[in-house]
C-alpha cells in the first residue's frame, strides 16, 4: 500500500508475477504503456567496470497511475519486493516503513515507543532539518531587510516633515506672534507626519493581506514539482500584524515628534526674519 496525502494506492499482484506500477510522468518520459516488458537495473550496477555482467530483473508494467504527488508521477515505480530478491542483495537496499499521523506534532510519542523496540527512527523535523534551517535564515534576513526598509521610510517621512517646517518658518513665526502656543504648532505638524505614516501603514497592511489571500486561495502552481502540495501553506496572523504595525506607528510618533521639536526651538522674532524660499 502506498499513501499520498488523502489518496491510497493498493498494489495487488493478482497473477503472482514480477509486475510494477509506474507513474504517468515517468511512463511518458520512457514511452511505456500497460503490459509492456521492462528491465530493472539497480543504480550501483551502472558503476561496474567494463566486462562485468550487469544483473537486471525483467518485469511487466501492470498499470500506469496518476497521483496528486508530482514527484511520485515522475520518479517512482512500485513493486512487490518478494518477487525481486536480487534487489535486496545490493548495497543500496534499505528497508523500513513510514508513518503518517493525523496530528504530526504527536510524533514524539511514537518515536519513543519505536526506539524502545530497537528501531532506528527519523522524525520529520530531523529529516527536514536543513529545510527548517534555511527557512530560519531566510526569515532572519527578510526581517533585517524589512527593518531597514521601515527605517528608511521613517527617515524619509521625517525629512519631508522637516522640509515642510523649514519652508513654513515665517508662517510659524506669524502664528506664534499672534499668540498661538508652541504646543499647538507642534501638534499640527506632528499630525501631518502621522497622517502620512498612517496612510502608508494601512496601505501596506491591505497589500500584504491581499497577497497572502491570493497565495492561499489561488490555483496557480507556484511551487515546484518536488512539493506534494500545489498551494502555499499561508497563515495570516491578524494579531501579529496588528502588533507589528502598532510598533511601527509608535516609532513613527517618536520620529515625527523629534523632527518637529528640532524645528520649533526658535523664537518668533527669528522665525519672522526667515526669508521665504
Amino acid at each position: 500500500m502506498v499513501r499520498s496525502g488523502e489518496e491510497e494506492l493498493f498494489f495487488v499482484n493478482k497473477k503472482k508475477e514480477k509486475a510494477i506500477i509506474m507513474g504517468l510522468g515517468l511512463a511518458s518520459e520512457l514511452d511505456l504503456y500497460d503490459q509492456e516488458k521492462v528491465h530493472l537495473i539497480p543504480a550501483e550496477n551502472l558503476l561496474l567496470p567494463p566486462g562485468e555482467p550487469i544483473q537486471f530483473e525483467t518485469a511487466q508494467v501492470q498499470s500506469i497511475i496518476s497521483t496528486p504527488n508530482t514527484l511520485w508521477n515522475s520518479s517512482y515505480i512500485f513493486y512487490d519486493r518478494t518477487f525481486f530478491p536480487s534487489f535486496q542483495k545490493n548495497s543500496s537496499y534499505r528497508s523500513g516503513f513510514e508513518m503518517r499521523l493525523k496530528e504530526p506534532e504527536d510524533f514524539s510519542l511514537y518515536t519513543a515507543l519505536l526506539e524502545r523496540e530497537g528501531f532506528v527512527v527519523e522524525a520529520w523535523p530531523e529529516r527536514n532539518s536543513s529545510v527548517f534551517f534555511a527557512l530560519k535564515v531566510e526569515k532572519t534576513i527578510m526581517s533585517l531587510f524589512l527593518s531597514l526598509s521601515g527605517l528608511i521610510t521613517l527617515l524619509a517621512v521625517s525629512s519631508l516633515l522637516v522640509l515642510l517646517m523649514v519652508q513654513k518658518k515665517k508662517e510659524m513665526g506669524i502664528l506664534m506672534a499672534m499668540g498661538l502656543p508652541i504646543k499647538k504648532i507642534q501638534s499640527l505638524f506632528v499630525g501631518v507626519g502621522l497622517f502620512l505614516c498612517s496612510f502608508g501603514i494601512i496601505g501596506a497592511w491591505l497589500f500584504s493581506l491581499s497577497i497572502c489571500l491570493f497565495l492561499k486561495y489561488s490555483n496557480i502552481p507556484f511551487l515546484s514539482q518536488f512539493n506534494a502540495g500545489a498551494q502555499f501553506p499561508v497563515e495570516f496572523n491578524i494579531l501579529f500584524m496588528l502588533l507589528l504595525f502598532a510598533g511601527i506607528f509608535c516609532l513613527a510618533c517618536i520620529g515625527c515628534l523629534l523632527s518637529v521639536r528640532s524645528q520649533t526651538r526658535h523664537s518668533p522674532a527669528e522665525l519672522l526674519k526667515t526669508i521665504s524660499a
